[in-house]
């Protein structure tokens, strides 16, 4: 009886984080316009704090010093959700779910801002890479068996940066195996 009511309440649980991540995502465009942007002063401890909750040993921020005092278009809300998606997938996917992270926060250009997200993980098929940011997508649920979630993550971080003008993408590292993610975000007009 104690085996199938924990068989029972872990069901639950893992049945509400599904609806939960649906939504999330149902609902990232609106919380992506919430408040006015995101000050890059509070990346680093936003970071921090989700690294230390995700319990990710090796996270490494680097910033221009002429990013300083600006914002993206995007609200406290949305840049934790991303970078949450991002820092937890980095952690889900490590051959030993203990991945050395390295986030670079550079100009894109006169208008944009890119994060670059990079990991010590696994590589990606260019199949898995072209769908990674598609609603429901999972791309390692072939090759280990079931993983946990709806594979609406990154589709959620997505649909955040495109809603305010940006744009996502992903590709495998050249120097050893893992994945970098880069957002490209636009500047709050001053």
């Amino acid at each position: 009886v104690i085996e199938f009511a924990e068989m029972a309440l872990k069901s639950v649980q893992r049945l509400h984080g599904e609806i939960e991540d649906i939504l999330q995502y149902l609902n990232a465009p609106s919380v992506g316009k919430l408040g006015t942007g995101f000050d890059l002063d509070s990346f680093k401890s936003l970071v921090t704090q989700i690294s230390e909750t995700l319990k990710l040993d090796v996270v490494t921020i680097s910033m221009q010093e002429e990013l300083r005092n600006t914002q993206v278009l995007l609200s406290p809300q949305a840049v934790e959700l991303a970078m949450w998606e991002i820092l937890e997938n980095s952690k889900k996917f490590h051959p030993q779910q203990n991945p050395t992270v390295e986030i670079s926060v550079l100009r894109a250009d006169t208008a944009h801002v890119r994060l670059k997200i990079q990991d010590d993980g696994l590589s990606l098929s260019p199949e898995q890479l072209s769908q990674m940011w598609t609603p429901y997508y999972q791309g390692e649920k072939y090759i280990t068996g079931e993983v946990e979630g709806m594979g609406l993550g990154l589709a959620t971080v997505a649909s955040l940066v495109w809603e305010a003008g940006g744009t996502c993408r992903a590709y495998n590292r050249e120097d050893k195996a893992g994945i970098v993610v880069e957002l490209v975000l636009p500047f709050v007009n001053l």
